[in-house]
C-alpha cells in the first residue's frame, strides 16, 4: 500500500477551497464587530461622535417681542415662538422681498431685501440683509443688519445691535450711526458711536470720527479719522 504523504509548499484542492473558507468568515466577522461598535457608539470613533453630540452647545437667540417689547432667549433651533408675556406667536420665518414691497413686516427671523423701498415700508425682523436702497423705510433690527453692495439706509429711520459693512459696500452716513458692535470690510463715511467693539478687516475703511471703548485693525484695516476709544455716549 502506497505511503500517504503531502509534500512540503503543496496543497490539494480542497485545502485550498476550506482555506479560502475560513479567510472569508472571518472577514465578514471583523466587518460586522466593526460595524457594531460605530452603530452603538463604541470603539474610538463611535465614543467620539457621541461625546461630540453630548457635549454640542445649541444656538441661543436675543429675541424681542415685537408686539409688546419683552425680551427674552430662545435656545436651539429658530422657529415660530410663542411670546413668554403677551403670548403672541411671533414669526420666524424667511422673508425675500424681490418684486414689491410690502407695507409692514415683522418677524423674529431674516428679511432678504433685493429691491428698494419707500417709506411706507417698515421692517422689524432679527436679521435684516440689505442689497437694495431702504433709506426711506423704518428699519428695527433686533440683532444683525448687514449691508451688502447697493445697500443704503436711512441712520435716523435705523436702529440695529450689530451692523456689518460687507466687502464692496460703501456706506455714506447721514447722521451719526449708532450700534453695539460694528464689522466693516467695506467703506464707511460719517460719524460712528458704538458701545462695543469695532473691528476694521481686511479691505475695510472708516472716515470720519469714531468713538468706541475697544478697537481692531486688522493688517490691510484702514482708519482715516478721529478716534476716542473712551465710554460710549449711547446706551
Amino acid at each position: 500500500m502506497p505511503a500517504l504523504f503531502t509534500r512540503t509548499g503543496e496543497i490539494d484542492g480542497f485545502t485550498s477551497v476550506q482555506a479560502v473558507r475560513r479567510s472569508l468568515e472571518r472577514t465578514k466577522n471583523t466587518q460586522v464587530s466593526s460595524t457594531s461598535k460605530e452603530s452603538t457608539g463604541h470603539g474610538e470613533g463611535g465614543a467620539y461622535h457621541a461625546r461630540l453630540a453630548r457635549t454640542s452647545v445649541p444656538p441661543r437667540y436675543n429675541i424681542q417681542c415685537y408686539e409688546c417689547g419683552f425680551s427674552f432667549v430662545h435656545t436651539g433651533i429658530l422657529k415660530d415662538t410663542l411670546c413668554p408675556r403677551c403670548h403672541v406667536m411671533l414669526d420666524a420665518s424667511y422673508h425675500k422681498i424681490e418684486t414689491e414691497c410690502p407695507g409692514v413686516i415683522k418677524t423674529i427671523g431674516i428679511v432678504e431685501l433685493n429691491i428698494a423701498c419707500g417709506s411706507e415700508t417698515t421692517i422689524v425682523a432679527g436679521e435684516l440683509i440689505l442689497y437694495a436702497d431702504a433709506s426711506s423705510a423704518s428699519l428695527q433690527v433686533q440683532r444683525k443688519l448687514e449691508v451688502y453692495p447697493g445697500g443704503n439706509f436711512f441712520v435716523a429711520n435705523t436702529s440695529a445691535s450689530h451692523i456689518i459693512i460687507r466687502n464692496g459696500a460703501h456706506l455714506l452716513l447721514n447722521g451719526i450711526l449708532k450700534c453695539s458692535t460694528l464689522t466693516v470690510q467695506g467703506t464707511v463715511e460719517g460719524e460712528l458711536n458704538c458701545n462695543g467693539l469695532v473691528i476694521i478687516e481686511r479691505g475695510g475703511l472708516i472716515t470720519g470720527s469714531l468713538i468706541c471703548p475697544r478697537l481692531s485693525v486688522q493688517d490691510g484695516g484702514g482708519l482715516l479719522a478721529k478716534v476716542s476709544t473712551g465710554i460710549s455716549q449711547h446706551r
